[in-house]
């Protein structure tokens, strides 16, 4: 078939396709709706009832666990609390009419009759409308006063035991004497109409000072217990949810403690006929180790008919209780049919929109097809032709950024390689068809295992090829560097580009040359501060040397010469030539020819090395250094850190001397994460803020040409940067030290732990 054919056929089908299409997907969409229309709609029902109920139960099951649970655990809780609070406030109103009665007859009547007036004013007193009572005792356990059992004074309580064999009113005593002298216990009582058992009592004890007496009160637990449970069913029985339900609470014997359902009030369910099938139920939940569940059942209605009920119910343990709610399914099911008639209406609605809808819009997306068509159609041949201008823009712009394209069968390693490629590897009478062993007649011999690996790693893992290498054109002899890149297309072809970019190489490696004669310069730099500080140091041991040597030749000339004398001597001598030496071995070790070694070295130890090669001169120019260094080994190169700091400590130095004051330098280190941090801060006013952002550039400097290259920073950020590989950077601080007011410039690099 001939191109201009295919091309007409192509037409023809970008008018009529569409139409056929938009018209078999309207019959189809039609036809499918109405197919699932029964079966979505029998679905939606079930859906529908199943999550009315699960909705049902979702605000039951809250409603008991989030409001009736909580305010029962709230209550219990507070109960105990509340019984305290009450028990120490009727002792202490006891104890303040006490003394009340005792500082205001304490000088005018003795101490029986204060005694007798006590006695008077207390009988009159009751403690609650329950007719609550206190008692008072010495601290020999003799009781005092007892309101309700005044036969009770006078008699010697103090081995008085309650049935689990504690001691009462010796626990009492105790309570008393402590450093408190108040306190809560717990006991068995007699109650005043039950002599034959004991009951559990919580009581209150406090310490009569004036006449080494303890007040106390206490009240039954059950007695309490009992009066916060109808307190708690009281608040339960109010409580009322939709449909008319309600809470409803049974103990674990089975009798019904609350129900509004007047039929079911103070029954036992085990034994109701009405119930039915729920008392077995409710046994089991009961003697089950479930703390709450979901419990469906049946029930009978008024009129005698069975329905089923859903209930939740939940235990509470502590006062062997079971708490729940529930609905009536038949109540649900009612709704549920309303709901199932509205969605039977609302389908029926939406299909007959939609049918509306869809006839509409199938004209609409015919007749814009069909103008559709006709456009495609005008501009299929505008197209072509612009296409083919594009294909012109591409090959200029390949021409112009000296790219070119290739491809690999990787079974049989041919290669293509397109017009521009040959041109740029400067090949004639090449037949575009050359494979790897062909490329490595031309690549150095250096770069062609790189290349090897990248092409073999790009087939195993079927990721990027890239790779960067040198060819010799055999044209010129001219060497080019060229950056290779290549993807698989399919399982058996490398589809990839090249492009010359040995001007961009060229630029970088005179960067790099660049880079190295500034870090020589700032080597040098650093050199000629060593060199004076060698001088600083050297100066006093040589004339210590000299003065030694030359009074040991006066004194062999004047015969005054002790051989103790000159042994003192010559070991001074020999002890500054050591000193010498050792100066020499220190400015020695930090110009070993171990540029970039990366080893492990303690950061503090660092530091003592910097300083000692600088300590001269900042001992001679009166600057402080105040240190705060943590003990941390860091894995990096050490000389290379020792050079920046030295050329920061250098300029630190050179802005102080510029100050009348006193003159601080303070270094701190700290690791803080994954990273080492060593600031470093003085006090000579900072650097201004029009110069901070220049700081690190190359040859910028603050100093006078024949004092300062500019090279020192931007060498120390080079070296922390691409060497060390941390940051560095530079702000001004204010700051407080030995309560004066500072202000001047922080250096903080920070290097990553290896």
């Amino acid at each position: 078939m001939k191109e201009r054919e295919k091309e007409l056929l192509l037409l023809q089908l970008i008018r009529y396709v569409p139409l056929v299409f938009i018209i078999l997907l309207f019959l189809l969409v039609i036809t499918y709706i109405s197919t699932i229309h029964s079966q979505n709609l029998k679905n939606e029902k079930e859906n529908t009832k199943n999550e009315f109920i699960q909705l049902n139960k979702t605000n039951i099951k809250t409603s008991i666990d989030n409001t009736v649970v909580e305010f029962i655990k709230y209550e219990l809780k507070d109960s105990q609390e509340k019984l305290e609070t009450k028990l120490k406030k009727q002792v202490n109103s006891i104890h303040s009419i006490m003394t009340s009665l005792y500082n205001e007859y304490k000088e005018e009547k003795t101490k029986e009759e204060i005694i007798k007036l006590i006695k008077l004013t207390l009988k009159s007193v009751s403690l609650d409308e329950e007719k609550g009572y206190f008692f008072i005792y010495d601290l020999n356990g003799v009781n005092i006063f007892h309101p309700t059992k005044p036969q009770r004074e006078g008699t010697n309580f103090y081995d008085a035991k309650d049935t689990n064999g504690r001691l009462i009113v010796q626990d009492s005593i105790n309570i008393a004497k402590s450093k408190s002298k108040e306190g809560f216990q717990t006991y068995f009582f007699h109650k005043p109409n039950d002599e034959n058992k004991e009951y559990e009592k919580l009581g209150f004890i406090k310490k009569f000072e004036p006449y080494n007496w303890f007040i106390g009160t206490g009240e039954y637990l059950d007695d309490f217990q009992k009066k916060v449970n109808k307190k708690i069913l009281e608040h339960l029985s109010v409580i009322k949810y939709k449909y008319n339900e309600y809470v409803f609470v049974l103990d674990y014997n089975g009798n019904i403690l609350i129900n509004k359902n007047k039929k079911f009030s103070d029954i036992n369910i085990f034994n109701s006929n009405r119930v039915m099938d729920a008392k077995i139920k409710y046994k089991d939940f009961i003697s089950s180790n479930e703390k709450r569940k979901f419990i469906e059942y049946k029930m009978k209605s008024d009129d005698e008919k069975d329905y089923i009920k859903i209930s939740y119910v939940t235990k509470i343990e502590e006062l062997n209780w079971v708490v729940g709610t529930g609905f009536n399914l038949d109540n649900v099911n009612s709704l549920i049919k309303e709901k199932q008639k509205v969605l039977e209406k609302s389908y029926k609605e939406h299909l007959n929109i939609f049918l509306i809808v869809s006839i509409c819009l199938t004209i609409i997306l015919l007749v814009i097809s069909y103008y559709v068509s006709n456009y495609i159609k005008s501009k299929f041949t505008g197209y072509q032709d612009n296409l083919k201008h594009k294909n012109r823009v591409l090959l200029k712009a390949q021409e112009i950024a000296r790219l070119g394209e290739w491809e690999l069968d990787i079974q049989t390693r041919k290669a293509y390689w397109s017009n521009k490629i040959v041109d740029i590897f400067g090949i004639k009478n090449c037949k575009q068809e050359h494979g790897p062993k062909f490329l490595k007649t031309l690549m150095y011999d250096a770069d062609w295992s790189c290349f090897e690996s990248s092409i073999e790693k790009c087939i195993e893992t079927k990721k990027e090829h890239h790779c960067t290498y040198r060819i010799k054109r055999p044209i010129d002899g001219k060497t080019i560097w060229v950056e290779c890149r290549g993807e698989i297309i399919n399982d058996n072809t490398i589809l990839g580009t090249i492009q010359d970019i040995t001007e961009v190489k060229q630029k970088e490696i005179e960067a790099q040359n660049k880079d190295k004669i500034l870090y020589q310069q700032s080597k040098l730099a650093t050199m000629g501060e060593m060199l004076s500080n060698i001088a600083h140091q050297w100066k006093q041991p040589l004339s210590t040397i000299s003065t030694a040597s030359t009074g040991i030749k006066l004194q062999k000339e004047m015969n005054s010469l002790s051989d103790d004398q000159l042994i003192s001597d010559v070991e001074t001598i020999n002890n500054s030539a050591q000193y010498l030496a050792q100066t020499i071995d220190d400015f020695k070790n930090f110009f070993k020819p171990n540029k970039n070694r990366v080893e492990e070295f303690n950061i503090s130890s660092t530091i003592e090395k910097t300083l000692k090669l600088l300590d001269a001169k900042f001992k001679a120019q009166e600057i402080e250094i105040i240190k705060d260094i943590e003990d941390i080994n860091i894995r990096s190169s050490e000389n290379e850190l020792i050079q920046v700091l030295m050329n920061i400590l250098n300029n630190a130095r050179d802005e102080l001397l510029k100050c009348d004051y006193r003159k601080l330098i303070f270094i701190t280190i700290y690791k803080k994460e994954n990273s080492l941090f060593i600031e470093i801060k003085d006090n000579a006013n900072g650097v201004p803020l029009d110069m901070k952002k220049k700081i690190f550039d190359a040859y910028f400097t603050t100093k006078d040409e024949s004092k300062g290259t500019g090279i020192g920073l931007y060498m120390s950020k080079d070296i922390v940067t691409k060497l060390l590989d941390g940051d560095i950077f530079v702000e001004n601080e204010a700051y407080t030290y030995e309560d004066n007011e500072y202000y001047g410039a922080k250096f903080s690099i920070k290097l990553n732990f290896s």
